[in-house]
């Protein structure tokens, strides 16, 4: 796809989706269609997107939407995160924003990357399934890893020790 191309379907999208949000106004207040015109490269591209992005969510904000962009972004990890092939891109993507805009609204409200809350979750998922007599691969799936190897490393950078360790510490900590 050529830059000229790819420029008319962003504007194009975003006009559409614009419309549809009762935000079209919005669109032609922040320029959109200038600004996203007026890239001459894929990074130019981007930054004008996502300065363009962050633009209409506050205007949507302000609008008094009920969810804002980052409080719909959480929604969707949380109803997704146990789908390993739910990452930042993924969640950008669902949304049509870069993965780096997601990340600095998100990160903006909630203090911590789209990435981290996501291990975050998993985590939280694994470890309570932990002693309910599952096996560790049974856990990794139903809690997002997909497999077991990327749940054992996730617990040994996050918790400093693997699945199996946690067990035995929770066991002897409770007699």
């Amino acid at each position: 796809m050529t830059m000229a191309a790819l420029k008319d379907t962003f504007i194009h999208t975003l006009g559409s989706s614009c419309t549809d949000l009762n935000l079209f106004d919005a669109y032609i207040q922040v320029g959109a269609v200038q600004r996203i015109a007026g890239a001459q490269t894929a990074q130019e591209l981007e930054d004008a997107l996502d300065q363009v992005l962050e633009e209409l969510g506050e205007i949507f904000d302000e609008k008094g939407h009920s969810d804002s962009l980052p409080q719909r972004i959480k929604s969707y990890i949380d109803e997704n995160y146990q789908d390993p092939e739910t990452n930042v891109n993924a969640v950008a993507d669902f949304f049509g924003i870069s993965a780096t805009y997601a990340t600095k609204v998100f990160r903006g409200a909630y203090h911590s990357g789209v990435l981290d809350y996501i291990h975050q979750r998993r985590l939280f998922t694994a470890k309570e399934l932990l002693g309910s007599g599952q096996s560790i691969a049974e856990i990794a799936r139903q809690s997002g890893y997909g497999a077991s190897s990327n749940m054992i490393r996730a617990f040994k950078r996050i918790e400093g020790v693997t699945p199996g360790q946690l067990v035995s510490e929770l066991e002897t900590g409770s007699d």
